[in-house]
């Protein structure tokens, strides 16, 4: 496994808005390869499609909004984001590439049932283990869920919303929350065959650029991490 940086983008907030206006601002975000809640893994250049939204997605190169898997499969909230994410997820296919959506708002398992509806080989997942650390959920079982769609990792880590004392959530330095990464590590390479990045991503903190520093010592103790 190899170790990069991280991003700093912050949590970002939950908006809703109309379908012709998320496949716009998703479209953008894909020829730019911002992260939103999605990683737009990397492919040619494109030209951003141009044209007004009914929410902003990205302010000053930052994501504002997120968009949650909807609890019912059935409603038109669900399969108008399933087309939407289809659709964006084969334009990511014809150029060599995939649009993965990361892990958080809602349980891996649900993640993993949406992606399957969605069945196209450009709909992959970026496992964020903190957040689902920090949503209530399971880190280590959710990888089961997600096999065969995770294509990219971050190294981050939280205390579960379940024990802190206000139900917020919480991110610590890596290492130093409820993630247990040296069993993590194993399944993702041993179980899973992962091999890709893991990358450092640390969103607040009195010194952010310090806990990187000691998130990447952690990461090159851990068995099976490039050194």
């Amino acid at each position: 496994m190899d170790t990069t940086h991280a991003s700093s983008t912050g949590w970002p907030r939950r908006r809703h808005g109309s379908r012709g206006g998320i496949r716009r601002g998703l479209m953008s975000l894909l020829a730019c390869g911002v992260l939103m809640g999605v990683w737009a893994m990397p492919c040619r250049a494109a030209e951003p499609v141009q044209g007004d939204t009914p929410f902003e997605l990205v302010r000053d190169g930052r994501p504002v909004a997120t968009i949650v898997v909807p609890d019912d499969p059935l409603s038109r909230e669900y399969t108008g984001l399933l087309g939407v994410v289809r659709e964006i997820a084969e334009y990511a296919a014809n150029r060599g590439c995939c649009f993965a959506t990361e892990t958080g708002p809602e349980s891996a398992e649900v993640l993993a049932d949406f992606l399957t509806r969605v069945n196209s080989g450009g709909a992959r997942g970026n496992y964020d283990p903190a957040n689902l650390v920090m949503c209530g959920f399971n880190h280590q079982l959710g990888l089961y869920a997600l096999r065969g769609f995770i294509v990219h990792t971050h190294a981050k880590d939280g205390i579960a919303r379940a024990i802190v004392e206000n139900k917020e959530v919480q991110e610590v330095p890596l290492g130093k929350g409820d993630g247990d990464f040296p069993r993590y590590l194993h399944i993702l390479r041993e179980e899973l065959g992962y091999s890709g990045y893991l990358t450092i991503e640390r969103e607040c903190g009195a010194d952010p650029v310090a806990d990187i520093a000691e998130a990447i010592a952690f990461l090159k103790r851990q068995p099976g991490v490039a050194k």
